[in-house]
């Protein structure tokens, strides 16, 4: 998917978002660089905000971008609170949120015009382990059916942990991603997440099975808690956290 945007909090957490359903995400800084993307790069759905749009020709660099694009992708609108002519743009493009919106609205909509327009796609929206069960589209997590209350945060240590594949992903990433690149060496504040993630998710929080590994070698989700994390256990080569790229003109 490339999204048209320069609001890195919302790219970043939108990755996140869409990561788990298989959806890559690729960002360009203005339209100019989503046309030089679109004619070299094909996408399943294009995300544009609508402030990036020029003032004086909004509507003329859309359609630029359409006839750049040749393969009519469907297209999603984020437009501000305030904007005028909604029904203007609503008949431009398949889709359009209000913004500003949180990051899961944003995906949920993606997901839903990529649905519409390739059926066939599957996203991976649930994982189940043991007798826990993890429903990513909703944000929610269940134990034998009950919900456990996880706060913002552990959900989106979760989130990422659990759609790496099993690959460890490093303490200064993790930290990055959740809470912003003034605190990717607050390897402490990590650490008290990750230990109440535990407390919520693993039999034993003291020998965890689920969330393996530390701050120093990388943290990593094992579903069914093979290879439990202990001396002896070797850990893998750390995973850099794969954040959308970004074109910029």
């Amino acid at each position: 998917m490339l999204a048209v945007s320069r609001e890195r909090g919302l790219l970043q957490l939108l990755h996140l978002e869409l990561r788990c359903a298989g959806i890559s995400l690729t960002s360009a800084e203005s339209v100019a660089a989503a046309r030089e993307e679109v004619t070299s790069s094909s996408y399943d759905a294009i995300v544009v905000d609508a402030d990036l749009l020029p003032p004086r020709n909004p509507g003329g660099a859309l359609e630029e971008l359409k006839e750049a694009d040749g393969e009519a992708t469907p297209m999603l609108m984020l437009l501000g609170q305030d904007t005028k002519n909604v029904r203007l743009w609503r008949d431009a493009v398949d889709d359009y949120v209000l913004f500003p919106a949180d990051a899961s609205a944003v995906a949920d909509r993606v997901r839903a015009l990529m649905n519409r327009t390739n059926p066939a796609g599957r996203p991976l929206d649930q994982l189940e382990t043991g007798p826990l069960r993890f429903d990513f589209r909703r944000r929610r997590a269940f134990r034998d059916g009950d919900l456990i209350r996880l706060r913002e945060n552990e959900w989106w240590l979760l989130h990422l942990l659990a759609c790496a594949d099993g690959e460890p992903i490093a303490a200064s990433e993790l930290l990055e991603a959740i809470w912003g690149s003034a605190h990717q060496d607050d390897t402490p504040l990590l650490t008290a997440w990750v230990r109440q993630l535990r407390r919520h998710l693993e039999d034993d929080p003291t020998n965890p099975r689920l969330i393996q590994g530390n701050a120093v070698d990388g943290y990593r989700f094992v579903p069914g808690g093979e290879n439990p994390a202990d001396d002896s256990y070797e850990a893998e080569p750390v995973k850099p956290l794969s954040l959308p790229k970004t074109h910029s003109r």
